[in-house]
């Protein structure tokens, strides 16, 4: 029981590490980290720590254009939230898949997963959840020249951002309903 909790710790610990070079840009080094964590919280059979470091990977492999490896790390953490249940987890995974496929110009999948995260954004009351994924909902539209579907889920993020307070999140939104005004 104490050498399970000292490896938790030690995965924690190993996770920071990975956390505090990805913010350095030091990116082997973050992913050593991580997958040490990831080794341990996997012995351990700890699920959540396991699907979040697996979600700390993909920011590396986001950050190099590592876009498989994103995809198949999102995945995994994915299929662990739903096995666990746990719907905010499911939700940050979905979104983020969609943001992957944005990147690479699957914009159907984009919209797609979008979506996905955002009904479950709402069953949960996440309204900054929400409003994020509207914004990125967006993004997608306006790159497919859909500007009145883009414009339409632009205001309904700005609405929630000013509802919240979220200064920053009403900024970027503003910035992205004026690049479909240029």
């Amino acid at each position: 029981m104490i050498i399970g909790i000292f490896r938790k710790l030690r995965a924690n610990a190993l996770m920071s590490l990975g956390n505090a070079y990805l913010k350095q840009g030091r990116w082997e080094e973050a992913i050593a980290n991580y997958n040490k964590a990831l080794e341990i919280f996997r012995k351990l059979g700890d699920h959540h720590g396991e699907a979040k470091t697996l979600m700390n990977l993909v920011l590396v492999y986001f950050q190099q254009g590592r876009w498989e490896e994103a995809i198949a790390n999102y995945n995994n953490a994915l299929e662990i939230y739903r096995k666990l249940g746990d719907h905010q987890g499911e939700a940050n995974a979905l979104m983020g898949l969609g943001s992957v496929y944005f990147m690479q110009g699957r914009l159907e999948e984009a919209i797609a997963n979008y979506n996905k995260a955002l009904e479950i954004f709402r069953k949960l009351g996440d309204r900054q959840g929400e409003a994020h994924t509207l914004n990125n909902l967006g993004l997608v539209y306006s790159q497919q020249g859909r500007w009145e579907e883009a414009i339409a889920n632009y205001n309904k993020a700005l609405e929630i951002f000013r509802k919240l307070g979220d200064r920053h999140g009403e900024a970027i939104v503003l910035k992205n309903l004026g690049n479909v005004y240029r």
